[in-house]
């Protein structure tokens, strides 16, 4: 179990805004095109910081197989009681839904670690009132690192990292990268040392850490952040 030391989170970079642009042009992101070669110039969005989110619902397929109109209606009515307004209130977006999971972008590391671990025990209360059989898990990876932003999707490296996490974590848990772990700095979670892991397409290993709220903070549902 590693120690929990001060709290400090990573921002966003900030993108950069053009000497001498009209004000009204100030916010506009840095656009660039990359040749063939890999050149980078003017036209495509350029990286920027972002933490990311993985989650995915553990034996969906076989309780589509065995009632798929219940499944899918328990399914809709948990995100709209626990996910949606857990990604409004920690600023996300989802960009990509999967049918049992999802992935979604966050301006930092503890505003992602907070969303994670808060979901995965509203998850548990939402769960007590069913019967066993009618519940849900989710399993959850996060990750911190450049991604490229479009309107509609996120791309880079960090997505799939944040993914293959996601897929080798503990049902019910949260499993984050090293770099979201030195990035999050709150007494109020825990973060247990999982080794370096072999993660599916990935050439390095990845060192990860369970995350957790601390004892007594999960109750405590108005705090920050």
């Amino acid at each position: 179990m590693r120690a929990v030391v001060p709290s400090r989170f990573a921002e966003d970079l900030a993108e950069p805004s053009r000497q001498g642009q009209q004000k009204s042009r100030q916010h506009q992101p840095d656009l660039r095109l990359v040749s063939d070669d890999g050149n980078v110039g003017v036209g495509s969005p350029a990286p920027r910081l972002a933490a990311i989110v993985a989650a995915d619902m553990v034996d969906y397929t076989r309780q589509m197989a065995s009632d798929e109109a219940g499944t899918h209606a328990r399914s809709a009515a948990l995100r709209r009681g626990v996910l949606e307004p857990g990604l409004a209130r920690h600023g996300a977006r989802v960009f990509k839904h999967t049918g049992d999971g999802f992935l979604a972008e966050f301006p930092s590391a503890t505003q992602a670690v907070w969303f994670a671990v808060r979901f995965q025990e509203a998850v548990r209360v939402w769960n007590a009132r069913r019967a066993r059989a009618r519940r849900f898990e989710f399993r959850v990876g996060v990750n911190l690192g450049d991604v490229i932003v479009e309107a509609h999707d996120v791309f880079g490296h960090s997505v799939n990292i944040a993914a293959r996490l996601e897929a080798v974590a503990r049902p019910g848990g949260v499993l984050v990268s090293q770099a979201v772990f030195v990035s999050v700095r709150d007494p109020r979670l825990l973060f247990e040392d999982a080794g370096d892991l072999s993660l599916r397409n990935v050439d390095e290993p990845v060192r990860g850490f369970h995350a957790r709220l601390r004892r007594g903070w999960g109750e405590q549902r108005d705090s920050n952040p």
